[in-house]
């Protein structure tokens, strides 16, 4: 009779992982080994790992928007959609053009920065990485205080990897990012 005494499994660790040393992981192939007649810890064996590629630098609104954003009452509240341009520089370089829904806590026809606002967008990127021609598609949520103070989190899901802070004040007319792409 045949007794099958290992149990391997393979599966994916999605996210980052840092690993014995100084080696940062992303999306990580894993082999699980486990002897299931022992009481010894599982031991788990890298099959494939993508590395980080740090990435960092600032993006720049190109003129007006697209179009003339559309404004809409939503009570006491402001609905705007617009689309917006930025030149990207830095590890990314090139454009990324933003669709935004942005819930503004105050009434419509106010300057950018007087309300509390919330951000939702998703949007494309043409350009290089690191040099390397590149583009994708990614999503973005930000939120932005009175004061102009931007804090958002973009992520890459098509045709690139990755995931950026964006940080800045809009009255600066420029956000920095920082994150992993690949």
């Amino acid at each position: 009779m045949f007794s099958l005494s290992w149990i391997i499994a393979t599966l994916t660790l999605m996210g980052s992982f840092i690993f014995p040393g100084t080696q940062v992981y992303q999306n990580i192939d894993v082999a699980l080994l486990a002897d299931v007649n022992s009481a010894e810890e599982l031991t788990f064996v890298i099959l494939k790992a993508e590395t980080d590629s740090i990435a960092s630098g600032t993006l720049v609104p190109k003129g007006k928007p697209v179009n003339p954003p559309i404004r809409v009452g939503a009570g006491k509240n402001c609905i705007v959609d617009l689309v917006q341009t930025y030149s990207v520089t830095g590890t990314l370089s090139g454009t990324f053009e933003i669709d935004y829904r942005i819930l503004v806590y105050g009434p419509c026809g106010v300057p950018p920065g007087t309300y509390k606002e919330e951000w939702i967008a998703y949007g494309t990127f043409e350009g290089k990485i690191n040099e390397t021609p590149a583009s994708g598609k990614f999503s973005y949520v930000a939120h932005s205080k009175v004061s102009g103070e931007v804090e958002g989190h973009m992520v890459f899901d098509q045709g690139i990897n990755g995931e950026l802070e964006i940080k800045g004040n809009f009255k600066d007319r420029k956000l920095s990012y920082k994150g992993w792409v690949d």
